[in-house]
C-alpha cells in the first residue's frame, strides 16, 4: 500500500478551490447550446454541406419515432388496460418481445388484484417476465435478475409489490423487516397487507 502525501486544504482554500470550480462551471454551460441535443451545434463544416445539399439540420427528437405500445403476448383472462398511454421507441417496436413461458398464478391466488385492475395488463407483464427469468438460474447457481427500466406513471412501485408477493408465493426470496412508507403505500392500494 502506498501512502498518500499531501495535506489537507483548511476551510479558506476549500471555499477559494470551490469558487474557482463553480466559477468555471458556470462559465462552461453559458457555452452549451442546450436547444442542440445532437452535440454538434458548433460544426460549422457540417452546416455548410448540409445547406450545399439543401437540408437541413435534424435534431434527435426528429429522428426518434414512438409508437403505442400494448402487451402482445401476455394473455391474463380479466386484465384490465393501463390507465394511460403507454408508448416505445418506434426501433424497438420492430423486435417481438420474448414469448411467455411462466405461468402467472396471480389470477387463481388474488383474484381482485386481476378484477379491479390493482396491476393492469402493463404492470402484470412486467411481473410475468421478471417471474420467468428469476426462474433461470446463472453459471453460479444464482438466479437472473431483470431490469425494470419503465418511466413516469407507470406504477413501478406496485409492479415491485406484484413480483414481490409471486416471489413470496413460490418462495424465492425473504423479504426486508421494514419497508419504506411509499412500498406500504404500493402494497395497502393492491388491497394488500404491508
Amino acid at each position: 500500500m502506498g501512502q498518500t502525501s499531501g495535506k489537507l486544504y483548511d476551510a479558506t482554500t476549500q471555499k477559494t478551490w470551490m469558487g474557482i470550480q463553480r466559477a468555471y462551471t458556470e462559465v462552461t454551460m453559458a457555452k452549451v447550446d442546450f436547444s442542440q441535443p445532437t452535440g454538434n451545434e458548433s460544426d460549422e463544416d457540417d452546416d455548410e454541406k448540409e445547406e450545399e445539399a439543401g437540408g437541413q439540420r435534424r435534431t434527435v427528437e426528429e429522428d426518434v419515432r414512438f409508437e403505442s405500445y400494448k402487451p402482445s403476448k401476455l394473455k391474463v383472462e380479466g386484465m384490465l388496460p393501463h390507465p394511460s398511454d403507454a408508448v416505445e421507441n418506434g426501433t424497438l417496436a420492430t423486435v417481438a418481445p420474448p414469448d411467455v413461458t411462466y405461468k402467472l398464478n396471480i389470477a387463481e391466488d388474488m383474484p381482485h388484484v386481476i378484477s379491479e385492475g390493482r396491476l393492469s395488463d402493463l404492470q402484470l407483464e412486467f411481473v410475468t417476465y421478471a417471474c420467468q427469468r428469476h426462474e433461470q438460474r446463472l453459471a453460479s447457481g444464482s438466479r437472473r435478475g431483470f431490469f425494470l427500466g419503465d418511466g413516469a406513471g407507470m406504477g413501478k412501485g406496485r409492479q415491485l409489490v406484484g413480483l414481490q408477493c409471486i416471489n413470496q408465493m413460490s418462495r424465492r426470496f425473504f423479504t426486508a423487516k421494514s419497508w419504506p412508507p411509499r412500498h406500504r403505500r404500493d402494497t395497502s392500494s393492491m388491497g394488500l397487507t404491508g
